[in-house]
């Protein structure tokens, strides 16, 4: 029963979003977006962007940051300084990208402006640290996908 569940629900799913997705063209007369709708919906991209990248600058592990000193942060005012300046030019995107680089490597590298994610944690945690080949303690996984919390 599961089974012609899970299918009858997948069909009614594909229904909806042909349905949905093809009014626009099934109407015989065109049709427009009132103008203040076409005109928010300008900054649909910017705030999609924006709501991807703010959380990840200013937050680690669902809470904000606790000191200033993260490479990111001053990486990204860079990048957007540079773009700010450069915007009319054709190579402004790839200039941000590398004006965010250049910022964000040495702070990140030689001064160390970084934090693990255990020294986040607090006291009497650590955090496995991801193996890049091998995992050192002794699981399968390896990799990226070993991120536990142990306790100490």
């Amino acid at each position: 029963m599961t089974d012609v569940w899970t299918v009858l629900v997948i069909l009614g799913l594909a229904v909806i979003t042909v349905v949905t997705r093809s009014l626009f063209f099934i109407s015989s007369k065109p049709w427009q977006l009132p103008h203040w709708a076409q005109r928010g919906l300008q900054y649909a991209p910017n705030t999609a962007l924006a709501t991807v990248i703010v959380p990840e600058l200013v937050m680690t592990h669902g809470q904000l940051m606790p000191g200033w000193q993260d490479a990111r942060l001053f990486a990204a005012l860079a990048g957007a300084a540079w773009f700010l300046t450069h915007r009319a030019q054709r190579q402004a995107v790839l200039g941000t990208i590398v004006m965010g680089m250049a910022v964000y490597l040495p702070l990140h590298l030689a001064l160390g402006w970084w934090k693990p994610h255990w020294a986040v944690l607090g006291q009497g945690f650590r955090m496995a640290w991801p193996c890049l080949l091998l995992c050192q303690c002794g699981c399968s996984r390896g990799g990226y996908a070993h991120q536990e919390i142990k306790r100490v």
